[in-house]
């Protein structure tokens, strides 16, 4: 896991001992500012790209999807990684360019494939009506 994790820890911009971490959790909200929110996972201690993928990703997507926080920038959304007996404080923005080098993935195919799956756009009705119409002689 040590040498797996290592770039992106290394992106952390904050750290502490894990026993502390709701004290340091909003010290790095306040840092990242006010309406900032923190995504929490506890890193196991055997993580390689198979927890990558099947751990970290599939939750931290669709909890970025459900806010409707999208590429670049995934703005107002940073990771707090517990690992051992610490607590790292890495921006998605570097979580989501580490998995994408880790698993040659752009970020449209992780929102495609551990996304919500909710329409981005307006259901257009066709000629049938409205897609939740009553059978006729109901509700008239």
């Amino acid at each position: 896991m040590e040498s797996f994790l290592k770039p992106l820890l290394e992106h952390a911009f904050g750290r502490a001992a894990a026993s502390d971490a709701n004290r340091a959790i909003e010290d790095a909200r306040e840092q990242e500012g006010e309406r900032s929110r923190s995504f929490e996972i506890v890193v196991a201690p055997d993580a390689g790209i198979a927890w990558l993928q099947e751990e970290l990703l599939p939750r931290l997507v669709y909890h970025l999807e459900s806010l409707g926080v999208r590429p670049p920038g995934y703005s107002g959304i940073f990771v707090s990684l517990f690992v051992g007996d610490e607590i790292h404080f890495v921006r998605t923005r570097d979580v989501m360019a580490f998995a994408t080098a880790a698993l040659s993935l752009s970020a449209d195919e992780m929102y495609a494939r551990w996304g919500t799956h909710e329409l981005r756009h307006a259901v257009k009705l066709g000629d049938e009506g409205p897609l939740l119409a009553l059978p006729p002689g109901k509700g008239e």
